[in-house]
């Protein structure tokens, strides 16, 4: 009989928690990583779109354009994204602003991580 309890007690060992930890931190520490790169991205779409928003944006050259866009960049402390990245492109009437990057991250050891981030606004048009 005591041979059949022994058989029936089952549970959690540590080498089961030590896997579930290290999952854990494993996920943590992408998460920490990665997190920041996308709050960046979030700015930078804004930027993106108030410059789209704004009314002088079609007569504009594409300097002030670029410069407007590093100006707000330096406000959010965004360092990943270069002006020069942005595109100006204009189809069927339409100014549009396109500004493609990206970030590489350190994860963990000689692990990294490259996200690419794909922006676009079209001038005049306000977006909800």
């Amino acid at each position: 009989m005591r041979a059949k309890t022994k058989k029936s007690m089952r549970g959690v060992t540590v080498i089961n928690m030590l896997v579930v930890a290290i999952v854990i931190v494993f996920a943590v520490v992408i998460a920490i990583n990665l997190i920041p790169p996308y709050l960046h991205n979030f700015a930078v779409k804004d930027a993106i779109e108030e410059l789209a928003k704004n009314p002088d944006a079609k007569n504009m050259t594409k300097a002030k354009i670029k410069d407007l866009l590093s100006r707000k960049l330096q406000v959010n402390y965004i360092k990943d994204v270069s002006p020069d990245a942005l595109v100006l492109e204009k189809k069927d009437g339409k100014t549009i602003l396109t500004l493609k990057y990206e970030v590489r991250v350190h994860l963990i050891g000689n692990i990294d991580a490259v996200l690419m981030f794909n922006e676009e606004a079209v001038v005049g048009e306000s977006s909800q």
